[in-house]
C-alpha cells in the first residue's frame, strides 16, 4: 500500500505589495503629524515662605461703590459726582494711608468709571493702586 503525501507548498509571502502599503502609511503619517510649536516661557520666581514676614502687614481699604444709575458711596457713604473729590479729600484727611477698592455693577458706563478715575486721579489716588471690582449679576 502506497500512501501519497503531499508536499506543503512554503508559503510565499509578498514583499513589493507590501512595501506599498508601508510608504503610502509613512507618506500618510508625515503629512498629518502637527509638530508643536516652540513657546516662549516666562521665569517667575516664587517667593518661598522662609521669605515672607513675620507678620503681613494689612492694607485698610476703603471702598467707592458706583451702581448702574450713576449712585455712589464712599465708605458706605452716599456722594455723587460733583461731590467725590471734596469726600476723598475728607478721606485723605482722616486716614492717610487707606487704600482705594473701586467696586462697580455690570452695567456701568464706561464714561462714568472715566470719569472716577480722572477724579481719583487728581487726588492722589494713582489707578494702578486702585483695583477695579464688577459684580456681574448671576442669572
Amino acid at each position: 500500500m502506497h500512501i501519497a503525501v503531499r508536499r506543503r507548498r512554503t508559503p510565499i509571502i509578498p514583499i513589493v505589495p507590501l512595501m506599498d502599503i508601508l510608504v503610502i502609511l509613512l507618506i500618510f503619517f508625515m503629512l498629518t503629524t502637527t509638530f508643536p510649536e516652540k513657546r516662549e516661557t516666562l521665569a517667575i520666581d516664587i517667593p518661598q515662605i522662609t521669605s515672607l514676614p513675620a507678620q503681613a502687614q494689612v492694607d485698610r481699604r476703603v471702598t467707592l461703590e458706583v451702581a448702574d444709575n450713576g449712585e455712589m458711596r464712599l465708605a458706605e457713604a452716599p456722594v455723587d459726582l460733583r461731590g467725590l473729590p471734596a469726600a476723598l479729600d475728607q478721606l485723605k484727611e482722616a486716614l492717610p494711608e487707606a487704600k482705594l477698592d473701586l467696586k462697580a455693577d455690570e452695567k456701568v458706563s464706561l464714561q462714568l468709571i472715566l470719569q472716577v478715575w480722572e477724579i481719583l486721579t487728581a487726588k492722589g489716588f494713582p489707578i494702578k493702586e486702585v483695583p477695579v471690582r464688577v459684580e456681574i449679576e448671576v442669572r
